[in-house]
């Protein structure tokens, strides 16, 4: 069986994962780098949970960069999710124009504490713009 590649080349995606302890609860980040997008996983479920687009955009009338986010999966009560999501664009404006998909999925206890997510926020700033 021939290799399609050497095992010491990159990944066609430029990945970074990490773990780290929020709250005490141990989360795992993922960090994927297409070529219009920068997909962010953060899970203490092993699983996707919600899916959160954050895309910039500019008004023409006025010129000034916008940003449109959405939920793609998961429930909308919770407005934490979609903040998150368009904090992280705004901060990662400043280096790329990528848009942000940002799967998100937390233990139960956590879905609503505002304090686990600005935690979260900071550990994404810290660890994606020292690497994007």
């Amino acid at each position: 069986v021939k290799k399609m590649f050497r095992e010491e080349e990159k990944p066609f995606v430029p990945t970074k994962e990490f773990s780290e302890l929020i709250n005490g609860i141990p989360t795992k980040f993922i960090f994927s780098l297409f070529s219009n997008v920068i997909f962010l996983t953060v899970t203490q479920t092993n699983k996707i949970g919600w899916m959160i687009q954050s895309t910039p955009g500019k008004n023409q009338e006025h010129q000034v960069r916008t940003i449109e986010t959405s939920i793609i999966l998961g429930p909308r009560e919770n407005p934490l999710p979609e903040v998150l999501a368009q904090l992280l664009l705004e901060k990662t404006l400043t280096k790329a124009e990528n848009s942000i998909l940002l799967a998100l999925s937390l233990q139960k206890s956590e879905v609503n504490n505002r304090a686990v997510f600005k935690e979260i926020q900071s550990v994404i700033e810290n660890q994606l713009m020292s690497w994007i």
